[in-house]
């Protein structure tokens, strides 16, 4: 990962922005900073095989920078670091009085945004639970429907979603982006799909089925 005050935005980028690349592929981000144009974030698959600190090498992060969008002068760099991407989702949720809530209770891979959002999801949920015993509202069985929701979405949403979103990315076979692309342009001119690929997308249609688990 690396992040840089150059405003991607000059060419074309988007916020967030998903670049599909069989060797290559790289996730693009809009961050907050103390001045515009903000600062960018650069995610990008690294060889394993490598060390860290060789990735890290100035001229290896400018090289991997250069050839997604390149440009005359060197990246200024802010920040960089290697980190691992996981897949994990706790076997429980709650251990008596201890509750388990987004990074905490699971881990996903960045692609698509599903981590720090399925957390929040968890908070919301979490907090009306809590409220409601608290207040002598319900019994602490309703803890136990708050795991049993947020474990269904964890696992059936968002890292099936996040696995998805990767495969997408570094698809090598030319057939099968082929296919995925026609796929997105006849989904794009279907109201209807659309509408229902948006509502996955955007974690709303997991959320409802999540909270209509009892």
């Amino acid at each position: 990962m690396a992040s840089t005050p150059f405003d991607f935005a000059e060419r074309g980028f988007a916020f967030n922005s998903y670049v599909s690349d069989p060797v290559e592929w790289s996730a693009v981000f809009k961050m907050p900073d103390t001045g515009p144009p903000g600062i960018w974030r650069a995610v990008f698959p690294a060889d394993t095989a490598l060390p860290e600190e060789r990735l890290l090498e100035p001229d290896a992060v400018e090289a991997t920078l250069q050839r997604l969008a390149p440009r005359g002068d060197r990246y200024p760099i802010r920040y960089k670091s290697i980190y691992r991407v996981h897949q994990r989702v706790a076997k429980t949720f709650r251990a008596g009085r201890a509750l388990l809530a987004g990074d905490a209770a699971h881990l996903n891979n960045p692609l698509g945004g599903f981590g720090l959002n399925s957390g929040i999801h968890d908070a919301i949920n979490l907090a009306d639970k809590l409220g409601r015993v608290w207040r002598r509202e319900a019994g602490e069985e309703a803890l136990d429907v708050y795991v049993r929701q947020r474990c269904a979405a964890a696992i059936e949403h968002v890292q099936a979603m996040s696995i998805r979103n990767k495969r997408l990315l570094e698809e090598r076979d030319p057939q099968a982006q082929r296919e995925q692309l026609l796929g997105l342009i006849a989904l794009a001119k279907d109201a209807e799909r659309a509408h229902k690929y948006l509502l996955e997308s955007s974690m709303i249609a997991g959320l409802q089925r999540a909270n209509a688990v009892a």
